[in-house]
């Protein structure tokens, strides 16, 4: 999704989260992957929507928790 279609969203009062940067199954890659995958999706939302927003919320891939 561009930026403004984010903003969009959390205009209309959905609540927009992290689902990772790759769609790797977290339980199957290194702890530090996990990290950088959870870390990056976050910050890049974040930036994308500005204004403040904070990602507090995560769906996981596939729904595999690591």
């Amino acid at each position: 999704m561009e930026g403004a279609e984010l903003r969009d969203l959390v205009a209309w009062g959905y609540e927009v989260g992290s689902h990772t940067v790759s769609h790797l199954r977290l339980n199957e890659i290194p702890a530090e992957e996990v990290r950088r995958q959870l870390a990056l999706s976050k910050a890049t939302l974040e930036e994308m929507i500005g204004g403040g927003y904070q990602v507090e919320s995560l769906a996981t891939p596939y729904g595999a928790f690591p």
